[in-house]
């Protein structure tokens, strides 16, 4: 089964990810579908219950909306099989099938931006 990829934000340049970041997660052929910004959920010690996406792979960036040092969003699956710990404008590459929930572990309010991709048949 696959596993989400944790990629640290560049400090040296802009880019939140790129192709061969979400390469390292998934082989299969992908095409951009959207990108959305979940704006709700995460408010300090927020979360958003465990699901998993059988039709697309999806990159999640959280952007705190404070000052924060540190990680701001925990990804982890249910069963505990992994943790992912996030600071700011880090992604994670989630492959579909993979079991996901965010847990905000700073004292600000998280937005995600979610950029997704479908499979090609």
């Amino acid at each position: 089964m696959a596993t989400p990829v944790l990629v640290k934000r560049n400090p040296d340049n802009y880019d939140l990810f790129t192709l061969a970041d979400i390469q390292r997660a998934e082989s299969a052929p992908l095409r951009f579908r959207d990108v959305t910004c979940n704006d709700f959920e995460l408010v300090p010690g927020g979360c958003f219950a465990p699901q998993v996406h059988e039709d697309k792979l999806e990159v999640v960036t959280p952007v705190p909306l404070g000052a924060t040092p540190g990680p701001v969003v925990r990804y982890s699956a249910p069963d505990g099989s992994y943790a992912l710990e996030l600071c700011g404008y880090d992604s994670i590459v989630i492959p579909r099938g993979v079991w996901h929930q965010a847990t905000n572990i700073c004292t600000t309010h998280v937005i995600l931006i979610i950029t997704n991709f479908r499979y090609e048949a």
